[in-house]
């Protein structure tokens, strides 16, 4: 059975616009690692590594990176970076 509800613009609009921030608030809360990945050229100033020495510790694995699903491109995470260079870099 199909209810009908009537209701105010001004209530519909108040009715869409809490949905659209709710939405816009969960995608933030659930993807927090998105807003945290870098590109290498940021990664290099970060490391004040060149693009190269770079390259090499991801080849043996040596410095945390984030390779995409379909994506050649390399990220890293800001915070992953930041706690491998308190530790030494190891």
């Amino acid at each position: 059975m199909t209810e009908i509800i009537i209701t105010s613009k001004t209530e519909l609009s108040e009715i869409v616009q809490a949905s659209v921030r709710k939405v816009l608030s969960e995608q933030t809360q659930s993807q927090p690692e998105l807003q945290d990945l870098i590109p290498i050229d940021e990664a290099m100033k970060i490391t004040n590594l060149a693009r190269q020495t770079i390259y090499g510790l991801v080849y043996n694995r040596k410095i945390p990176f984030i390779k995409r699903t379909g994506s050649r491109k390399l990220c890293f995470s800001r915070k992953a970076l930041l706690a491998w260079i308190q530790e030494g870099g190891k």
